[in-house]
């Protein structure tokens, strides 16, 4: 079927949610699955952000990525030159669709303004409002370990943005 994104804020920061999210163009509605809102804490207001209907254009699956590095490496292994390589490269780099960089401008000012969102990402091949959903994990990174993986996310691990900066290790 599709993918949905579910965006959960402090519920006394919705109005912001909603605002930066229909600024976008986006569709923001309530969420009535109890298997997402159990995914969420119970302090959070929590939306589906859909555009026509789902969220596929928004998800930005880390599947979908380019990694630049492993291919790097891999033409390096070829003997090939670093300005050949740089050329190969640029020629695969696809450029983010449009609803995603939206989502991701939206998301980003959310997050800042609320000091920080949840984001949950799940392909539904049943019904939006009733399917169970096998949740992995949560996540919690920083705004800019959030961009710097260019807002790509692993569906059914709840990602914690945060405007602070996140210990590793």
């Amino acid at each position: 079927m599709c993918h949905f994104v579910f965006v959960g804020v402090p519920e006394k920061r919705r109005h912001v949610l909603e605002r930066e999210l229909t600024a976008a163009g986006l569709r923001v509605d309530a969420v009535r699955n109890p298997w997402i809102l159990a995914a969420f804490p119970p302090t959070d207001s929590v939306a589906v952000v859909t555009l026509g209907g789902c969220s596929c254009g928004i998800y930005g699956s880390p599947d979908a990525a380019f990694n630049e590095a492993a291919e790097r490496q891999k033409l390096r292994k070829k003997k090939w030159s670093e300005r050949k390589i740089d050329r190969a490269v640029l020629g695969k780099r696809r450029p983010d669709g449009p609803l995603l960089v939206r989502f991701r401008s939206a998301f980003t000012q959310i997050v800042r303004q609320c000091s920080g969102a949840r984001l949950l990402a799940h392909f539904f091949s049943g019904s939006v409002d009733d399917e169970e959903l096998p949740i992995r994990g949560q996540n919690t990174l920083s705004l800019a370990q959030f961009l710097a993986q260019d807002g790509r996310y692993q569906a059914n691990v709840v990602q914690h943005v945060t405007a602070f900066e996140v210990a590793t290790g």
